[in-house]
């Protein structure tokens, strides 16, 4: 069974952009910030990630171990997406690009062999660069989605500029996932639809989000992009 990560982030695709979700005041954008977005390409979509969610390093008696990380299995479904587009839309441009983000000059030679090995060359593109420089380079590259393996500035650094970013945790009990299908799930509240009903339950708790929903049962929740405008 393979060693797959539970992705630890919602995305949600809306005009183009790919968002964040469950973040205070994320949908709360300015008009110029909208306008940035909305105005870019839309394909591809960048996906930035650390190397430390693609590549593992384990501390073991004997020395030091390198082993695949949690995101493989996720990338690899973006390869296979972009294989299957292809396939059957030969002049269309690749839906996903995927850029790694290295910051020890040591170790790159070490990425580009475990990149050439799972075969993935054709999606991703190596970067090494310092931390100072990630959210520079980040914007530089249109990047829709930043994945870290810790927490850390650089993901409320990238949060601030208006790009989407997580943490991508490694799960606790192996899980075997799809290699070939790209799955997302979409949290309801505050991504799809807005985020009425979770703020009347932080404001007044289970028993008034209850007879919230309740009361408005037959009525349809906003979307976010109503709520933005």
């Amino acid at each position: 069974m393979k060693q797959c990560s539970h992705f630890q982030f919602f995305i949600a695709v809306m005009n183009g952009e790919i968002a964040h979700s469950r973040l205070t005041n994320m949908y709360d954008m300015s008009t110029q910030s909208k306008s940035k977005y909305e105005s870019e390409p839309e394909i591809p979509i960048t996906i930035a990630m650390s190397s430390k969610v693609f590549n593992m390093e384990k501390q073991l008696q004997s020395g030091t171990s390198t082993s695949l990380g949690p995101a493989l299995s996720f990338v690899k479904a973006l390869q296979e997406v972009n294989a299957k587009l292809k396939e059957h839309y030969p002049e269309s441009q690749e839906l996903f690009k995927v850029l790694l983000i290295n910051d020890s000059p040591s170790d790159f030679d070490r990425l580009n062999n475990a990149i050439k090995i799972q075969k993935l060359g054709k999606l991703i593109t190596p970067l090494l660069m310092e931390k100072e420089c990630l959210i520079s380079e980040l914007k530089k590259n249109n990047t829709h989605l930043y994945l870290a393996a810790t927490p850390g500035l650089e993901v409320q650094e990238a949060l601030k500029e208006g790009i989407a970013a997580a943490i991508m945790y490694i799960p606790e009990t192996a899980v075997e996932v799809s290699e070939t299908q790209l799955r997302v799930v979409f949290d309801g509240d505050a991504v799809i639809f807005s985020d009425e009903s979770e703020r009347v339950f932080s404001a007044d708790g289970l028993a008034a989000f209850l007879e919230n929903e309740r009361k408005n049962v037959d009525v349809p929740m906003n979307d976010v992009w109503i709520i933005t405008n």
